[in-house]
């Protein structure tokens, strides 16, 4: 039996390595739009309340037009998590060694009461 797009994992991993590229988005619908407007409605009603119907009203398209870049709503989380993530990596602190005094920049305790601080913060607007 073929599997489709939706039951496909190597499709999920395209998605999340997709920058927008490859085929030519429906003007004004694109899968930095849809998850964004996924992200917003998640964090306005829960992940409970996420549906493809309610991110297609959000957008003002039909639900079926989404479904040309997402295969489905599990995909769908799996975007929004990476997106989420990604603007995580930009407010957490370096964790690198300071190469003029020869130990860690801030001290660890620094750099880890800041990195729970972002983490704290990041959960508390997702």
């Amino acid at each position: 039996m073929a599997r489709g797009k939706a039951g496909d994992p190597d499709h999920g991993v395209e998605l999340l390595w997709r920058q927008d590229g490859g085929e030519e988005p429906r003007q004004g619908l694109s899968l930095g739009r849809i998850v964004r407007v996924a992200v917003e409605l998640a964090d306005a009603e829960g992940l409970a309340g996420l549906s493809m119907r309610k991110v297609a009203e959000r957008l003002g398209f039909t639900t079926m037009s989404l479904y040309r870049h997402v295969p489905g709503r599990d995909q769908l989380v799996d975007l929004m998590s990476d997106a989420v993530m990604a603007e995580a990596a930009g407010s957490l602190p370096a964790m690198r060694e300071d190469s003029e005094a020869g130990g860690p920049a801030g001290g660890w305790r620094a750099r880890l009461e800041a990195g729970a601080r972002a983490g704290w913060e990041l959960r508390k607007r997702h």
